[in-house]
């Protein structure tokens, strides 16, 4: 994952989840931080990503990806392997299960969403090795958007 933005973690550490998790999940949620969905706001940018994505988010030109979910492929650079994508659910709208071969790494950049009966704010991210990634519910009010790592490709 190094190749395509894994300086946006270095500062997190692990956290375990239960023995029935299939993925891995960190960082404590930061209980008493406002989420707004960074719709009109550059805030939720970590800086890293600021450096290649230098508007707000909502002036990026996001593609419909169904009802309610839409993306945004973030340049990466040249030699790099895989993609980098930013992902913005509408309130109440799911992302679908995926399989991967190789290594997918997901971020939450702003708002909340909920995977696998764990809620999962700004800062949080779950890794996943060669398999299947589990369905993404963005919360009812907020929203959220997510930054995706895909080592390997969709299956």
């Amino acid at each position: 994952m190094e190749h395509i933005g894994v300086a946006l973690l270095d500062a997190l550490s692990p956290e375990a989840l239960g023995s029935d998790a299939t993925c891995a999940m960190a960082l404590e949620p930061e209980k008493d931080h406002a989420t707004s969905t960074g719709k009109s706001s550059d805030q939720a940018i970590p800086a890293p990503l600021r450096a290649v994505v230098d508007v707000e988010f909502g002036k990026l030109d996001w593609k419909a990806q169904g009802a309610g979910i839409s993306s945004y492929s973030v340049p990466v650079s040249e030699g790099a392997s895989g993609a980098l994508k930013l992902i913005m659910l509408d309130p109440g709208k799911q992302l679908p299960a995926s399989k991967y071969d190789g290594e997918a790494l997901l971020v939450v950049l702003d708002g909340r969403c909920e995977v696998q009966k764990s809620e999962l704010t700004r800062g949080d991210y779950l890794e996943f090795m060669d398999g299947d990634t589990p369905p993404f519910t963005a919360d009812s009010e907020l929203g959220c958007i997510l930054l995706l790592a895909e080592e390997g490709f969709a299956r």
